[in-house]
């Protein structure tokens, strides 16, 4: 298919879940399902910080949540982090 057409679903539909965030913020499917879609756009460097406070959040709610856990690891691996990095205080993802 087209690869900015895609690009533009993956945007609606992150916005689509933040619309939903914003009149519920606890939702962990739609956290994950927003972070997901940010993950799945490799062009979208920016965005790889919100998607990893969404997952953050997640895991806070729903640490049995295993899939939040796993697209972690990948917005880590993307940010050029790793879990050991974030246990240190001093350290932060780029932004």
């Amino acid at each position: 298919g087209d690869p900015k057409k895609a690009a533009e679903k993956r945007a609606a539909a992150v916005a689509a879940h933040e619309a939903s965030l914003r009149l519920e913020p606890n939702q962990v499917t739609e956290l994950n399902a927003a972070a997901e879609m940010i993950l799945a756009n490799a062009a979208d460097v920016a965005g790889l910080p919100r998607a990893l406070s969404y997952l953050d959040r997640v895991v806070e709610l729903k640490p049995e949540f295993s899939k939040a856990f796993n697209n972690r690891s990948v917005a880590l691996m993307r940010l050029g982090l790793d879990a050991r990095q974030l246990a240190q205080p001093n350290i932060r993802p780029i932004s």
